[in-house]
């Protein structure tokens, strides 16, 4: 049984939390938390956000960062009017994070601790802190700049390095420096390097423009027990499926080691295929139960998954990154690491964010190491060499530095700023990038000739996501069809490989069919532009009129201008003596159909979403 605390028992900060009772009037709730280690340096934190109006905390997973942080900072004084608005990076991690707090304060989520992701939204009058994805309260704070009724922000996981983050955290300071200079601002993390954060929230100039050296904003270090882990390293061979090598360490793990294991794979597709085999493998019966943690699960799901089970059961936990530090998994003491993980970066062919695969770094693979040792000794299986391991990058690359910056650069725009360098960035947008936004975003209409934001502009920032494809909705609700509109940019989302009928694939979500990732694509996109019921039944004639492609095709042209191709006179034989019909792309390059007799080859100009042979 863990020891437990009383809140407000346990420091004088602690007791002065006042929360609303349900007829709006002020009594202190007694209640207990299991005693977590960063209670021991909240008096520091407390007294660091109050002297210097912003700080970082570096917490390891387990310390409780997430779910006692922000409601004991409900107790201070600065905080008394206002709302305190946590960042987490992912949807799971923020319905998690209010239930959790939900539940330690013996409430139901939606009163003092409510959540917002995509879609979903659970807050109240009464709600205190609120618990936010990135993308969402990026989109607050475009809608708000003064940030009315917010005495404080905290960005969680701030090592994951996401684009969105990065940029939050330029607005809140230039935010700190105008409006707010009474915004509290803490950046948490389990794993950054805390110096080169705590100069940047110490500054006031940008880079290179200090008057006089900047005094850093203080470091507060919790820190949690942590028990030995043995590590062993299992390459196996290469020839050899990821989920057969995977799943003969999970029975050697079963056979050798007590303990639930958690096993770290690149996304949904591995984690399906591991399941596959050890359900064939006999793994997944009896005494042992094989769970999934992703994104998509629901949240009684991932709650089922992080309140624990039966102790006569163990447990294997497939999961993505989430449970890297966005999740904590009770029982963990073996962790079984395949090395790779999913990263946001643009992909060339569909000219769109998407999923790339990449080796994990040594801090990625320590973190997750560091999940098996949590509650007593533990193992730890890397699926690679100890020499390939020496020879990993030592931390995963920020996105600002290569990813495509023109929804940055496009949100930047909004909030009024024309020059990146005019902010303060942990790592300064690359002028490449920079430059290859701005020609991207000129393209769509969004800036003028002197790259200021034009009024086509100012709608794409206002329906957020990635500018093209917010140009492809605009352009859609433009002409009166922003169901079609909805439907045509799920398709370019979730497209998969292979794909090249846009109308059968949008007829068939029109119709409610597809992948539940569409389905939810879909829905996402009826709820921004604000279509009605009977938008869809429009939808459906239009798929099945006579102008479908002609009006697909200025759709898509309003996202992808540069994609436009005209077809040559001659055909190209390919390296299997097969004859194919070729275009010419607007912005270089060529694209060649599949076969010479392809229901494009009469057409003379075709915009091309994807060069990989995606949707088109």
């Amino acid at each position: 049984m863990p020891h437990m605390t009383s809140l407000w028992g346990h420091s004088h900060r602690l007791g002065a939390i006042t929360l609303q009772s349900e007829s709006g009037a002020s009594r202190l709730w007694q209640v207990t938390v299991p005693e977590l280690p960063v209670f021991e340096v909240m008096d520091q934190l407390c007294s660091a956000l109050k002297d210097h109006g912003a700080a970082v905390l570096i917490a390891p997973p387990g310390t409780g960062k997430t779910t006692a942080v922000a409601p004991v900072l409900l107790g201070e004084a600065w905080a008394e009017s206002g709302r305190i608005i946590l960042v987490e990076p992912r949807r799971i991690a923020a319905r998690a994070a209010a239930t959790r707090m939900a539940d330690m304060h013996q409430q139901v989520v939606g009163q003092q601790f409510g959540y917002a992701v995509r879609g979903e939204r659970q807050v109240s009058a009464q709600t205190r802190v609120e618990v936010l994805t990135e993308g969402l309260f990026l989109r607050r704070i475009q809608s708000d700049p003064e940030l009315s009724g917010v005495s404080a922000v905290l960005l969680d996981e701030f090592h994951e390095r996401s684009l969105d983050s990065d940029l939050l955290l330029a607005l809140l300071l230039d935010l700190r420096s105008s409006l707010r200079p009474d915004l509290r601002l803490l950046v948490m993390s389990a794993t950054l390097d805390p110096s080169p954060v705590a100069a940047l929230l110490g500054s006031t100039q940008p880079r290179g423009s200090e008057t006089a050296p900047a005094v850093p904003s203080p470091v507060i270090e919790a820190v949690a027990k942590m028990y030995p882990v043995e590590t062993r390293y299992r390459p196996g061979s290469a020839h050899d499926p990821l989920e057969e090598r995977v799943a003969a360490v999970i029975q050697e793990a079963l056979r050798t080691d007590p303990g639930d294991i958690l096993v770290f794979l690149p996304g949904r597709p591995e984690i399906f295929r591991v399941a596959r085999v050890l359900e064939r493998l006999g793994s997944g019966s009896g005494s042992v139960i094989v769970r999934q943690l992703h994104g998509s699960l629901s949240p009684a799901e991932q709650q089922e998954i992080i309140q624990g089970h039966d102790a006569q059961q163990r447990r294997v936990v497939l999961s993505t990154s989430l449970a890297e530090t966005s999740i904590t998994v009770p029982g963990v003491r073996v962790v079984i690491d395949a090395g790779r993980r999913r990263v946001v970066r643009t992909d060339p062919h569909s000219g769109l964010p998407a999923l790339r695969t990449t080796a994990v770094s040594q801090a990625g693979a320590d973190q997750r190491r560091g999940r098996a040792g949590r509650t007593a000794p533990g193992v730890a299986y890397r699926l690679w060499a100890e020499n390939e391991h020496r020879h990993r990058p030592l931390a995963d690359t920020p996105e600002i530095l290569d990813g495509d910056l023109s929804a940055m650069l496009l949100q930047l725009l909004v909030w009024g700023v024309e020059n990146p360098a005019s902010l303060r960035w942990l790592d300064e947008p690359p002028e490449r990038g920079v430059a290859q936004a701005h020609l991207l975003l000129s393209a769509l209409g969004a800036i003028d000739g002197e790259g200021r934001l034009s009024r086509q502009g100012r709608a794409l920032g206002e329906i957020g996501f990635h500018p093209r494809l917010a140009a492809v909705a605009e352009a859609g609700r433009s002409a009166g069809a922003a169901d079609l509109a909805a439907v045509v940019v799920a398709v370019l989302e979730t497209s998969r490989s292979g794909e090249i009928d846009l109308v059968e694939r949008a007829r068939e979500l029109a119709a409610g069919h597809g992948s539940g990732d569409a389905q939810h694509a879909v829905q996402q996109w009826r709820r921004t532009l604000g279509v009605s019921r009977g938008g869809r039944t429009h939808t459906a004639d239009l798929l099945d009129s006579e102008q479908i492609d002609a009006l697909l095709g200025r759709l898509l042209l309003a996202g992808y201008p540069d994609r436009i191709s005209r077809k040559r006179k001659a055909t190209r034989t390919d390296d299997q003596g097969k004859s194919r019909v070729v275009f010419h792309l607007r912005s270089g390059g060529e694209v060649a159909l599949p076969t010479a007799d392809h229901g494009f080859n009469k057409t003379t100009w075709l915009v091309v979403a994807d060069l990989d042979g995606g949707a088109t």
